[in-house]
């Protein structure tokens, strides 16, 4: 019977050959001193793992243990400009006059470990100005929204502009703008009777094109039937050239990864691209690495699909309703001038409302209720607001 070498024997060609029958790893080579340790993908030695979840702290292991990607990770997609220039042209020149030209650029490859461990290693802080040091590797990475505006190449823009428009929308701009001149589509509201979203379906088609484009480079996400409150304001402001910093909702968006259980790792060739910038090892045996396919497919955001013919929208809904309603008030008339019904006592049994009267003909200045373009955020309730924003993103 063979006996197992022991752990105080010198790791010989025995050793490396009972490991090997034992489906262990070989032994790897006694380091060279004073010599930096290169990694060859097409050497027969297999180095030692030295990152993953050992480089991650004790607080985010169990995050990266079972973190998975609710969908297959792939380099950002090249968006197809010249479609977009052809069909849309306002929309094309409105990206282009704000700086934004970069987002019809390709991603690079991506490495699927160093993005886990960036997002385990940084520590988001509240601030959309701060600037961090994040630990990947043995490297101290600076990071901060102006390093992603420095990648990404944008314009830089003013942000209180558009934070002004997201605590106080012009609810009737946008919906004339996203849904139609004589649109009456209203907007979802939360328990508190906040305004929360809209719905994909009432959106036109250029509406629906820039949504394409922020769910593809800005804000990505997958699910898009009912869109929160940020990206309505952010789709009205990338059509009417409102400025916006783009670097500071991706900033923020980046921050709900781990904090808020996002299934998503959001902006992964830039992050890489980051990583690679500053040398940060790679270790070509265990890191998933995901390349660029050539030749590159570029994304045709203004491929939009209309809403199916038997679909009924909530203006021709309305329109149906006053029709219906109309023809059972006349056919209760009449009733009552046979003597059959009393209207009087209906009334008072069944009050109609303002806006049922309104299109009955029975009164006059009953309008939509009220507080529809009313806005529903106190501007001194700071905290509300970001718990409110982040209940929209993490819907996502």
């Amino acid at each position: 019977m063979s006996r197992r070498p022991s752990k105080c024997s010198n790791t010989g060609s025995s050793e490396v050959a009972s490991s090997s029958r034992r489906g262990g790893r070989r032994a790897p080579p006694s380091p060279v001193e004073d010599e930096e340790e290169r990694i060859d993908p097409d050497a027969d030695e297999v180095p030692v793992c030295k990152y993953g979840i050992r480089a991650v702290p004790a607080h985010a292991q169990r995050w990266f243990q079972k973190f998975i990607p609710a969908v297959t990770l792939e380099p950002e997609v090249a968006i197809d400009d010249g479609k977009s220039a052809r069909k849309y042209s306002e929309i094309y020149n409105n990206i282009r006059a704000l700086g934004f030209d970069s987002l019809f650029r390709p991603g690079d490859a991506v490495n699927v470990t160093l993005v886990k461990e960036f997002y385990a290693n940084w520590q988001p802080e509240a601030s959309l100005d701060a600037v961090y040091e994040v630990q990947v590797r043995g490297k101290v990475i600076p990071f901060s929204s102006q390093v992603i505006n420095r990648i990404m190449g944008f314009t830089e823009h003013s942000h209180k502009l558009f934070q002004r428009f997201l605590r106080r929308p012009n609810y009737p701009a946008i919906r004339r703008l996203l849904c139609g001149t004589d649109s009456s589509t209203a907007w979802a509201r939360d328990a508190n009777e906040f305004h929360k979203d809209m719905k994909k379906i009432t959106f036109q088609r250029p509406a629906r094109v820039v949504l394409r484009l922020i769910n593809a480079k800005i804000t990505p996400t997958q699910s898009d039937t009912d869109v929160p409150r940020l990206k309505v304001c952010l789709i009205y402001a990338l059509l009417t050239r409102m400025w916006v910093d783009l670097r500071k909702l991706m900033l923020e968006h980046m921050a709900r990864v781990r904090p808020l259980g996002a299934r998503r790792l959001y902006y992964s060739s830039m992050i890489t691209r980051l990583l690679r910038a500053h040398y940060v090892e790679e270790e070509f045996h265990y890191d998933r690495t995901i390349p660029v396919t050539y030749p590159i497919k570029a994304y045709d955001v203004t491929s939009v699909i209309d809403p199916p013919a038997t679909a009924v929208n909530s203006d021709l809904r309305l329109v149906r309703v006053e029709e219906t309603l109309q023809l059972l008030f006349a056919d209760l008339s009449l009733r009552a001038a046979r003597g059959e019904a009393d209207l009087e006592e209906l009334q008072q049994d069944h009050p109609l409302s303002a806006i049922t009267q309104q299109w009955l003909r029975l009164a006059r200045g009953g309008q939509l209720p009220p507080e529809e373009d009313v806005n529903t955020i106190p501007s001194n309730n700071e905290e509300y607001l970001r718990t409110f924003e982040d209940t929209m993103v993490c819907e996502l």
